[in-house]
């Protein structure tokens, strides 16, 4: 199946540009690098325009996967407008290369044509104030990165490797982020609020609770806590009072549910652990407890599953989703084990017991 799907897709666009003239057909790979036929997942054309080349996709219904334009016949040099789609021709992402370098306004869009992201490139590096919003529309943040006017064409510009390919591989843009950054809730509410200089967190940064009471505050220093930091429950009551000298927690003050003070020693940060017996490793009964699915017996299946779950206050795995994996059913025996686990002991931050999401790999080998 996965064979004949392929010969499909490389057919599709020779076909449909069979009558244009200055057509080479090319072949892409599922990262969408350009490659031979015998290793391509996607086929597609380069149509010479004037004095640029374009490269263009399809998807196997024959909707446009992607346009970008180059200088050269060789397809090195990245020069005009850049879209590339989501299937049922949703543009995914869209903005402007100069001689291989980002430049212009750029927009990310998810699945559902909503706006993801949205801000100025210029060399490569995104500047100015950029925009994200939730797949609902909601605005999601805004942040600063290095002024446009502070770069000049003068200064060096910095080229990922990936932009060495025939296509736009990945995130090949550069992020500095300096002045004002906001992120909100879904409902409109702000989360977090503070200050970037060159790349670091500088001066006071506020953290909000979803109706708006204040979950943390305190400052930073080249991207280090430093001073007095304020750590309150979601009630409004204090948990804890912590000093901070170079990152590190000097003094402490905790409080009780109530907001009395209770003692000058309380856990900063535990993540959730599942409760056994006295004498069990989770470690080793892990792997003691995880089992080869007899589907695959004696198949070449080996690597590694990435995946994460979420513990709640109660001490309950309330979520779990596997990121990756070599198959679906190790996937599934990962999820199995851990769902498993009756009961943990939940996260503690800042003397206060919170939901907490693990992420983790399990390697499979035979």
């Amino acid at each position: 199946m996965r064979f004949r799907l392929c010969i499909s897709l490389l057919l599709l666009p020779a076909i449909v540009f069979s009558q244009r003239k200055d057509t080479v057909q090319r072949y892409l790979s599922e990262e969408l690098a350009l490659v031979n036929r015998s290793e391509a997942s996607y086929g597609a054309v380069s149509i010479k325009e004037k004095d640029h080349w374009l490269l263009y996709a399809v998807y196997p219904d024959g909707q446009p996967m992607l346009r970008c334009y180059f200088k050269d016949k060789a397809l090195t040099i990245k020069d005009g407008p850049f879209t590339l789609f989501h299937p049922g021709a949703v543009k995914a992402a869209e903005g402007f290369f100069v001689d291989n370098i980002q430049q212009g306004i750029w927009k990310y869009r998810y699945p559902n044509g909503a706006l993801k992201d949205s801000g100025m490139i210029r060399n490569n590096y995104m500047t100015d104030r950029w925009l994200s919003w939730y797949p609902s529309g909601a605005l999601r943040s805004k942040a600063d990165f290095i002024p446009s006017d502070s770069l000049t064409d003068d200064d060096p510009i910095p080229i990922s490797p990936a932009l060495n390919k025939g296509i736009l591989t990945g995130d090949t843009t550069l992020a500095v982020n300096h002045g004002r950054w906001e992120f909100f809730y879904e409902n409109g509410e702000q989360k977090e609020a503070g200050q970037y200089y060159k790349g670091r967190k500088e001066g006071v940064w506020t953290y909000q609770y979803k109706g708006g009471k204040t979950e943390s505050t305190g400052k930073y220093v080249g991207d280090w806590m430093e001073g007095e930091w304020i750590f309150f429950r979601e009630n409004g009551a204090l948990s804890a009072k912590e000093i901070y000298r170079n990152n590190r927690v000097v003094s402490m003050q905790c409080y009780d549910e109530e907001g009395n003070l209770s003692s000058d020693f309380c856990s900063v940060l535990k993540p959730p652990v599942a409760v056994m017996d006295r004498w069990v490793n989770f470690e080793t009964y892990m792997l003691d407890h995880l089992f080869w699915p007899k589907e695959l017996e004696g198949k070449n299946v080996n690597g590694t599953v990435k995946f994460e779950y979420t513990i709640s206050p109660e001490g309950k795995l309330t979520a779990f989703t596997v990121l990756s994996t070599p198959h679906e059913l190790l996937g599934k025996e990962v999820e199995r084990f851990f769902r498993s686990i009756e009961k943990w002991s939940p996260a503690v931050s800042h003397n206060r017991i919170i939901p907490f999401t693990v992420t983790r790999e399990i390697p499979f080998m035979r």
